[in-house]
């Protein structure tokens, strides 16, 4: 037994050297209209995690009432928009961004990908690093929250950019809504564990399950 009992010991250390080797800060990413607690914010607060262009320039990001056409946000998060009311918002594009460092000390072997739910008014698109995930919303995009995975495009060791482009009303002349909610979003990052460290574990349990049969006989 005591045999079986060094052989776990070791092959746990082996893991954790290959492992603790390639550890990741992971960095924290937020949803639509939240403080740094992730309280959503009051209504007309600007929400600091999220940079706006609009049509007309730089504009300050603000957590607004839900217009009653919009989906109501969910607890975790507001909308956003340009205009607290979001009734008069010019037609064009408004990009809404968010920046994140990343860190690893081996590139190779880092699996990373966000997930979240979404809704926009009018159309939406995802872009990461300034290009498009192929993640897209149609007009009636503020009706309900889509999920989405992004599992390409980062860099690593450097400042990645998320972008929500937001297109409002492309097919009316006149001002309407425009908005952003994002929820449940999350920056995930796993270690791919080396061929040696798979390989190390697996004649690991291969030499205890032999010492234990021995042991068994």
């Amino acid at each position: 037994m005591e045999n079986v009992k060094v052989i776990r010991m070791l092959v746990v250390a082996v893991i954790a050297c290959v492992l603790g080797g390639q550890a990741m800060a992971v960095p924290t990413i937020y949803n639509t209209g939240v403080d740094n607690s992730f309280v959503p914010l009051a209504s007309g607060a600007t929400d600091t995690h999220y940079t706006l262009v609009t049509p007309s320039g730089p504009a300050p990001a603000l957590a607004v009432t839900a217009h009653p056409a919009w989906l109501p946000a969910p607890a975790d998060s507001r909308w956003i928009a340009p205009t607290q009311g979001s009734k008069t918002d010019a037609p064009g594009a408004y990009s809404f961004t968010q920046s994140f460092y990343l860190s690893s000390d081996d590139a190779a072997n880092m699996k990373i990908w966000i997930t979240g739910k979404w809704a926009t008014d009018d159309f939406g698109k995802i872009y990461l690093n300034d290009v498009w995930t192929g993640i897209e919303r149609a007009t009636a995009g503020y009706k309900s929250l889509e999920g989405f995975v992004i599992d390409t495009g980062f860099i690593l060791d450097d400042w990645n950019t998320l972008e929500f482009r937001v297109v409002n009303g492309p097919l009316y002349a006149h001002a309407n809504p425009v908005g952003l909610l994002v929820s449940d979003m999350v920056l995930n990052a796993a270690v791919i564990p080396a061929p040696g460290a798979l390989l190390l574990t697996g004649l690991g349990s291969f030499v205890v399950g032999l010492v234990r049969r021995r042991n068994l006989r």
